[in-house]
């Protein structure tokens, strides 16, 4: 019986957390790099978020993920050239060798090689590849930071499950603070 009620209360806990929404999620995560599917309620937000008012709504819920930072919920969209996962910031790229070895001098090295991930621009030196300075800014935790979008959200003050940060104001249900910087 005492592991019955063991089990219910770990499925329970699991569906919670699942149901719950984003902002109650990420007000109780805090940070979590951990990407998650876009809930089909969040469709509007990412809509206007993103300014995608002519794609179809399943496309945005398909391409679109959230994640949890500093108690609040970021959006990115995966674009054909938008990266969500972690930012690549190696500098030796095998297949960026390769394309030297065969190209040598090339002003650049094509992104279907060096991946969209990468936070540099690829050039040949010769036979081999370089990199200058990085051409995308990368988050505290690693992502690149102009794919992602912050998404104002609601949770009722008497319901947060963390007090609130310096820099966080909780008026009338709503928690408000500074916008992230692109």
């Amino acid at each position: 019986m005492t592991a019955s009620i063991g089990v219910i209360a770990v499925l329970a806990a699991g569906f919670s957390a699942h149901a719950a929404s984003p902002a109650a999620l990420c007000v109780r995560l805090g940070t979590s790099d951990r990407l998650r599917v876009l809930p089909a309620a969040l469709v509007p937000a990412a809509m206007r978020i993103f300014r995608l008012g002519a794609m179809p709504a399943v496309q945005i819920e398909r391409s679109t993920v959230f994640r949890c930072f500093d108690h609040r919920v970021l959006l990115c969209n995966e674009g054909a050239n938008l990266s969500c996962g972690k930012a690549n910031a190696r500098r030796d790229l095998p297949a960026a060798s390769a394309w030297c070895a065969r190209h040598p001098g090339s002003s650049f090295i094509p992104m279907y090689l060096t991946g969209h991930d990468t936070i540099y621009a690829w050039r040949c030196a010769g036979t081999q590849a370089a990199t200058g300075a990085p051409r995308l800014r990368v988050d505290a935790r690693g992502f690149i930071a102009s794919h992602w979008r912050r998404m104002e959200m609601t949770v009722p003050a008497t319901r947060s499950l963390v007090p609130p940060l310096d820099h966080t104001v909780i008026k009338k249900g709503r928690v408000s603070g500074p916008k992230m910087r692109q």
